[in-house]
């Protein structure tokens, strides 16, 4: 059998399509007849030295794919019928032995089906796995390839398997502790073995991390016995390889970034313990760490910096063959020598909150530490290039907006979280160093040209401490002269400078950047306001006497812009300065790509506010063709859509008639274009008609006065109510819908009034939209919006005879829509139509729903009433949106005042009844969950109303709280941080707190009489005084208004339902209704 699989295996990776297909079925059906023999045959194949690696590997990827079918029923995808007992001891022995083949494709492929079986059978049928595998790692014979098989298969369980119990109670997490310290100190394991032993030593400590582990005793005195002794063990090792004899051996490199990386977690997760170990500790780390960053710069600066090549790797690292075999999956050295200064920078920032680095003892640590930042700072050649051909790269990394890792985001991150003493102290060294230098350029211009990788690279630096938020201290520097310092700068470079070079351009580059970043550092010390508006006319002003384009200059300095937005109002700038930037737009539209077409759209926003009536009165529309044209140039960038909505937005508020009108006769052909001729074309969706729709929706909302004019409305309402009788394509029913359902609200008139060619008034096109968005063929993502259709059909339209004559049909088509729907965002738009019919007649609707039936889940015909309002509660505290809340919170109250007999019969969910027999700590997972019946209380529907206002007030009431306990807390820190303040001496808020104590949980006629007596409120409590239907009062105000009329005036029989309330909920009335003002 086994020469039939390995030749089909060879079938299977055949370039031939029928002997390919041949071989899958000969495959399955062995699988199906005797799966037992046939992956016995797979996993023989795999040990046969004789057959072909490739072959051998299929084998196993092969057992893997049949596993989940064939194994046993813990496996989901189990079909049956099951492997043997006998061949599965076989299976998972030859697993183990296959885990020494000196194959890395073999030894990965093995741990992974190895851990696939042991989900299923570890420990149950597997007992021996962990100590297989230990052996597996102290074997004499086979060391190099069997412990790295070993080490993996440890890791990858420890990710997916083993559980909180195993580790701690069973022992677990401390055997396999033990053993890598043992590897780790063993010095016959080559060090690319100790590399992976680390990986799996740090699966075992980010274990013992998690806040539970506070709440057993013995955990924590675990934690508290390893940490000490593990950080001693890898800082010694750090030691052991802090050398330039080893910067080229690529191995070691990548077992330092891995002693690093643990450092890290422990100092970050377990710092309670971390320093404890030794009070010198971060000092004495410190040092270390910078000596390591600076022994690794010449190899960063070669190989990442200079060059980027493989010829350059191999050069320079002389075990990277060794390397290269061993990491087959993730070979690449420069990522490691990446991962190594990340996590260097990363504990240094750590380390350096218990002891500043600028207080060392050997003070030329911190000028090591800033001349290496400086080397390590210089942008790359290869980005240099790429930049200068492709600016939109350049705003990428600059905006923020890059994935790709960087040595400079790295620094970048480490300089701007920095403590603050060293972050002041590092500011003033890089000014000390950057003012006189712009003082010499000044009197000797021929030097300008000289080291500016290294100057961009310092004021990068600068930026980055600028970029920091710790309060800007005061510096030994006169804050207006440096900002002339900077200005100059540029101007000296603009006159004198050679704007085809790169590194020239990017210097010019960063200095403009750091000018909001300066003032914004120092708003506190600084008129920031006028300082800001100053440097932008200036620099326009430079850029004006040397006109040179740029698209490197000119997006920094509308990136610039938007970071002086961030402290001056748009308003503050001229319109000068308005329409240089818009000049800079438009230069750069043609290029622009992806991000920076977002990064425009968000800067053209900002400019559009300087100004507003000047731009949108100008005949052209020209700043409506600038919107369109960055915007329809990426219909498919999503931020780009939201940017250019907000642009069209700002640009058309507030405008008058002529001027709207004339943007709409620029505007509005190209959208209406699209929208057209999409109607003759069989594609269903496009980016551009959804653009389209986009934008249509904000010239029907901005009309002047809210009033749409005729002309636009009869150029808009034809084919968007064409195109939604037409298309199917979920994403465009919703954006139309939208547009839709805005035409009406704003040009309600004009609909009734329409008549189309063929005789259709717009009212009964109207129904035929909501009549489609009511089909059952569509889905919940199609009928988004159909709940806000129908309620602004009821609102603005409801005396239409035609609408009346079709309003029930429609809502019972609602009703049965509802009672099927699974999308939460579409249930809360449909519900609120429900929520709207009750503030308008809470009786009439709960009169409709009675009166007519529909299926339930079960296929059983109930009343609607039975179906729709349970569906209601599940969704009320998840409803998101003000208004949204404010509404159900309104029905419900107006519900509950009827007293209706129908509400206080009827019976639902209430609380979760809680299974006594389960753990209360143990996590439930899904298929856990799946096992365990959920049941909930049965309770009236009245008490779940009272239940879920309750929970309302408190949520309202916390978030009071929330916001009132932060603004103390930092109240107290400033005592604190000032030394004084007796933080034991309370102050007249408590009083009501002891109060609250005194008094417990009152019975209703307790709580009744302390609301009647609470006369120094000054309360209304007439019940005729309807205050749910006040729309401008605070939610919390309404809530406890609604709850002490009901416990004044037994309001829905308030008094009966009382005492069912559990001690939580009885409290957040007593708390928050009596107590709280």
């Amino acid at each position: 059998m086994e020469t039939n699989i390995i030749q089909t295996l060879r079938f299977l990776a055949s370039a031939n399509n029928d002997e390919r297909s041949a071989a899958e079925k000969n495959l399955s059906s062995c699988m199906e007849s005797d799966p037992s023999g046939t992956n016995l045959s797979l996993i023989r194949v795999a040990l046969k030295d004789s057959v072909e690696l490739d072959i051998k590997q299929a084998s196993l990827l092969v057992l893997k794919r049949f596993v989940p079918k064939y194994w046993s029923m813990g496996f989901q995808s189990f079909v049956g019928p099951p492997i043997d007992q006998a061949v599965k001891q076989e299976i998972r022995a030859s697993l183990l032995q296959l885990l020494s083949d000196p194959s890395s494709k073999i030894r990965s492929s093995t741990s992974y089906a190895i851990v696939q079986i042991a989900v299923v059978d570890y420990p149950d049928e597997w007992p021996s796995l962990l100590n297989d595998l230990y052996e597996l790692t102290n074997s004499p014979n086979r060391r190099y390839y069997t412990i790295l098989g070993g080490l993996k298969v440890l890791h990858d369980l420890f990710d997916d398997l083993v559980t909180d119990e195993q580790f701690f109670e069973q022992g677990v997490g401390l055997a396999v502790m033990k053993h890598c310290q043992q590897l780790l100190a063993d010095r016959d394991i080559p060090i690319e073995l100790k590399t992976d032993t680390l990986k799996l030593l740090l699966s075992c400590i980010r274990q013992l991390q998690g806040p539970e582990i506070h709440d057993n005793d013995n955990r924590v005195l675990m934690v508290k016995e390893i940490i000490p002794e593990l950080v001693n063990i890898i800082c010694s090792f750090l030691q052991e390889f802090s050398s330039e004899k080893f910067l080229d051996l690529i191995n070691v490199q990548s077992y330092k970034a891995e002693l690093y990386r643990i450092l890290n977690v422990i100092a970050n997760e377990f710092s309670w313990i971390f320093l404890k170990v030794n009070l010198q500790l971060a000092s004495q780390l410190l040092p270390l760490i910078i000596k390591e960053l600076s022994i690794l710069e010449p190899v960063c600066t070669s190989l990442i910096i200079e060059t980027k090549n493989s010829a350059g790797i191999t050069s320079v690292f002389r075990d990277y063959d060794s390397f290269k075999e061993v990491n087959i999956e993730d070979s690449d050295p420069l990522k490691v020598i990446k991962d190594e200064l990340s996590e260097q920078l990363s504990l240094l920032g750590t380390l350096s909150e218990f002891s500043k680095i600028s207080s060392l003892e050997d003070q030329s640590c911190f000028y090591t530490l800033l001349d290496t930042l400086t080397k390590l700072a210089v942008i790359p050649q290869d980005v240099e290039e790429i930049w200068e051909s492709d600016f939109n790269e350049f705003v990428t990394t600059e905006t923020g907006m890059s994935i790709d890792f960087s040595i400079r985001s790295e620094i970048l991150d480490f300089l701007s979280n920095l403590n603050k003493i060293d972050s002041s102290f590092l500011t003033c060294t890089l000014l000390d160093r950057y003012t006189p230098h712009a003082t010499e350029l000044a009197n000797n211009p021929s030097e300008i040209l000289h080291d500016l990788k290294v100057k961009e690279s310092t004021v990068f630096l600068l930026e980055g401490c600028f970029v920091n938020e710790s309060e800007g201290k005061k510096i030994n520097h006169t804050l207006s002269s440096t900002l002339e310092a900077f200005l100059n700068t540029i101007k000296l470079y603009f006159d004198n400078g050679v704007f085809d070079s790169a590194s020239f351009n990017l210097y010019i580059c960063r200095i403009i950047l750091i000018i909001p970043r300066f003032l914004e550092k120092f708003q506190v010390n600084i008129d920031h306001i006028s300082f800001g508006v100053y440097a932008l006319r200036e620099i326009f002003t430079i850029k004006a006497n040397k006109p040179v384009t740029n698209e490197l200059i000119d997006a920094s300095i509308l990136i610039s812009f938007t970071y002086l937005n961030h402290f001056i109002p748009s308003s503050k700038f001229e319109t000068d300065i308005q329409y240089g930037l818009l000049n800079i737009v438009s230069s750069l539209v043609e290029d622009s790509e992806e991000d920076t077409n977002t990064v425009l759209l968000e800067a053209l926003s900002i400019i559009i506010n300087i100004d507003i009536q000047r731009l949108n009165s100008a005949p052209d529309a020209a700043t409506l063709q600038l919107i369109y044209s960055i915007t329809y140039k990426d219909p498919s960038n999503y931020q780009a859509i939201l940017s250019a909505k907000e642009c069209l937005a700002d640009l058309l508020s507030g405008i008058s008639l002529e001027n709207y009108m004339n943007h709409c006769s620029k505007g509005l052909p190209i959208v209406l274009e699209t929208i057209t001729s999409s109607l003759s074309k069989t594609l269903e969706y496009s980016p551009e008609l959804n653009l389209s729709l986009e934008l249509l929706t904000n010239f029907i909302q901005q009309a002047p006065k809210n009033e749409l004019p005729a002309s636009v409305f009869s150029a808009i309402f034809s084919p968007l109510t064409k195109l939604i009788l037409s298309v199917s394509d979920d994403q465009i029913l919703q954006s139309s819908s939208e547009v839709f359902n805005a035409l009406l609200k704003q040009a309600s008139h004009l609909v009734s009034q329409y008549s189309s060619e063929d005789g259709e008034s717009g009212v009964e096109m109207t129904i035929k939209v909501i009549s489609k968005f009511l089909s059952p063929e569509l889905s919940d993502s199609a009928i988004l919006n159909l709940g806000d259709l129908i309620i602004t059909l009821i609102t603005y339209f409801k005396d239409q005879n035609i609408v009346n004559k079709y309003l029930e049909t429609i809502l019972k088509s609602v009703t049965v829509r509802l009672s099927v729907t699974k999308e939460l965002v579409t249930i809360e738009n449909l519900v609120l139509i429900f929520s709207t019919l009750t503030l308008i007649s809470p009786e009439e609707t709960l009169d409709f729903l009675t009166n007519f039936t529909i299926n339930d889940e079960h296929g059983e015909k109930k009343s609607a009433l039975y179906i729709i309002l349970p569906i209601w509660f599940n969704v009320f505290e998840i409803v998101r949106g003000y208004e949204q809340i404010i509404t159900n919170v309104k029905a419900f109250i107006a519900i509950f005042k009827l007293g209706d007999m129908r509400i206080d019969e009827m019976i639902v969910n209430g609380d979760l009844i809680v299974d006594p027999n389960v753990d209360p700590d143990l996590i439930i997972t899904r298929s856990m969950a799946k096992k365990i019946p959920t049941r909930f209380q049965q309770i009236t529907a009245s008490l779940k109303i009272l239940k879920l206002l309750i929970n309302e007030l408190k949520f309202q009431c916390k978030q009071l709280d929330t916001k009132s306990i932060i603004e103390r807390s930092i109240d107290v820190d400033k005592v604190v941080a000032a030394g004084g303040g007796d933080l034991g001496q309370d102050n007249d808020d408590t009083e009501g707190w002891e109060d609250l104590e005194d008094v417990g949980i009152p019975s209703y006629e307790k709580l009744k009489s302390y609301i009647d007596n609470d006369e120094h409120r000054g309360y209304d409590s007439d019940s005729d005084n309807d205050k749910t239907n006040a729309g401008d009062e605070a939610l919390k105000d309404l809530l406890k208004s609604f709850f002490r009329d009901c416990a004044v005036h037994n309001i829905g029989k308030f008094g009966e339902l009382y005492p069912k309330l559990n001690e939580e909920e009885k409290k957040v009335l007593t708390e928050y209704v009596v107590f709280d003002s």
